[in-house]
């Protein structure tokens, strides 16, 4: 954005001229399209998944398949959503719908950058029904090259587990600055 420097009457260097006046019209232009550009990208899965985890407390990336993206700052990569160039801060939401198997434990869900957890929430079933673990809207620092992941975490490693699909299970990243 160009700065015009206005002085005040009775100073006559400020000129009001059609180049100034066009290089205000400019920055405001500029300054609302800055703003209302939307950055925000969800991956879900379509269809259900099955996970048998491998230990108890385990947490396992799910491998979401379908996106939705809007903007140019995210991008979707091998399951996660990657963080694009001039980004510093986003806010993440999630949620994991599991149907429960043979497992009466409880399961939740992890949000990750790169490996390093930074958001979850956990639930336990009641009876025999699906349960769901939703990770409220958090703000996060990033940097260009983070991923972040949506990760099942089981209880124990004996039962098998069903991810719903339908964007019931789904990780939504949306560019804060």
């Amino acid at each position: 954005m160009e700065k015009i420097l206005f002085k005040d009457y009775p100073d006559t260097t400020t000129p009001i001229d059609a180049e100034n006046l066009n290089t205000m019209q400019d920055n405001i232009e500029n300054g609302i399209t800055t703003i209302s550009q939307k950055n925000i990208a969800t991956i879900y899965n379509p269809s259900a998944l099955n996970i048998t985890p491998s230990a108890n407390y385990a947490s396992t990336k799910l491998n979401l398949s379908d996106n939705v993206v809007v903007g140019n700052k995210l991008s979707v990569v091998s399951g996660g959503i990657k963080i694009g160039a001039g980004v510093s801060k986003i806010m993440v939401s999630g949620q994991v719908t599991i149907y429960r198997g043979t497992s009466k434990n409880g399961v939740g869900v992890d949000i990750r950058k790169n490996d390093d957890l930074f958001a979850y929430s956990r639930c336990n079933f009641v009876d025999w029904c699906e349960a769901t673990a939703t990770v409220t809207p958090v703000l996060e620092s990033v940097q260009e090259g983070d991923i972040i992941y949506l990760c099942f975490k089981n209880a124990d490693a004996v039962s098998q587990y069903t991810i719903q699909g339908q964007k019931s299970t789904a990780l939504t990243v949306e560019v804060v600055e």
